[in-house]
């Protein structure tokens, strides 16, 4: 998995890749368009003379001459040109076709990172994400009350739609102001009620507002933790399950439980409260007991205490025709 230095290092690398292949195809076009017009080996040799002559003017303090061997540089490069044109070539071509047009791949703009990485690192934290869950089918314009019955809950006193049009509307406004101290939520109910679902729309917001974001399913990424700890590995899930801006664990609960992994979720947990990093957590575990009794008092307490906990009830949508 990689953390967000790398792929920002991958990023760059690629668009210096795309930089590299636009000079070099712009040098096979000068040199086969040169080869059917050698006259044009005369004009730039003519160029660079007028220019230097040009140059030695300004320098001597002869601005007279200087603007005389501009106008003929001016000239030459008019005629250089019409050559080119009028054998069909266009001078376009002999130029690098750079994919970003501010800053010509070069990945810097005014000496800051382009828009045109941070665009690859976007598209990798996509793809990221679709890997492990569909990301393109879970957005909130897809997110569809008509699931939920209208009917009260005996238990919560409200009816389901209504409990979950609160809980999307509260996701909503979350996404569209997220910022990176944002607090964290924790999504609790029975499978199927749409709880990854209104997770990953808010991914799919927030990485649109240039946030690094990071999907994982609990069930596997501590076992893969665990593989990396005691393998002798680099602990590049770990690092990069920190770092991230907006870390969605989904199906906290799913994961084959161990001393170890307990002592990694409360440092997940609480290295991200210390670095008021928001996560978001989906479980099926469906009382704060429940999660006592799987991860200790100590972890659950310092989980649920950093989280505004929504809870999700009512039929399994996935169950349900609409």
């Amino acid at each position: 998995m990689q953390s967000s230095k790398d792929q920002l290092a991958f990023a760059t690398q690629k668009v210096g890749f795309s930089r590299q292949n636009a000079i070099a195809k712009a040098s096979r076009n000068k040199e086969l368009i040169y080869n059917k017009l050698p006259i044009l080996i005369e004009y730039d040799n003519k160029i660079i003379n007028c220019g230097t002559a040009r140059t030695g003017f300004v320098v001597t303090g002869d601005f007279a001459n200087a603007n005389i061997k501009k106008e003929e540089l001016n000239q030459l490069e008019i005629e250089r040109e019409k050559i080119i044109t009028d054998a069909g070539y266009s001078l376009s071509t002999l130029l690098p076709d750079h994919n970003c047009k501010i800053c010509q791949d070069k990945g810097r703009d005014n000496g800051k990172v382009c828009k045109c990485v941070h665009d690859i690192v976007k598209q990798i934290r996509r793809d990221n994400i679709n890997n492990a869950s569909p990301l393109t089918l879970s957005n909130f314009s897809q997110f569809s009350l008509d699931y939920y019955p209208t009917s009260i809950d005996s238990m919560y006193g409200i009816s389901a739609r209504e409990n979950m049009s609160d809980i999307a509307d509260y996701c909503k406004r979350y996404a569209n102001s997220f910022q990176k101290n944002y607090q964290s939520l924790f999504f609790m109910g029975n499978s199927g009620l749409g709880k990854t679902h209104l997770a990953l729309s808010i991914a799919n917001s927030v990485l649109d507002k240039g946030f690094d974001v990071l999907y994982v399913s609990s069930q596997t990424v501590f076992d893969k933790v665990e593989q990396e700890h005691f393998g002798g590995k680099s602990n590049e899930t770990l690092k990069a399950l920190l770092e991230t801006d907006l870390l969605i664990l989904d199906d906290l609960g799913t994961e084959f439980i161990t001393p170890f992994i307990t002592s990694t979720i409360y440092t997940l947990v609480n290295s991200r409260i210390n670095a008021k990093k928001p996560t978001i957590y989906t479980s099926n575990l469906l009382s704060q007991q429940l999660l006592n009794t799987r991860y200790t008092e100590k972890v659950t307490s310092r989980l649920l205490g950093s989280c505004e906990v929504f809870q999700f009830f009512g039929k399994d949508i996935r169950l349900l025709d609409k």
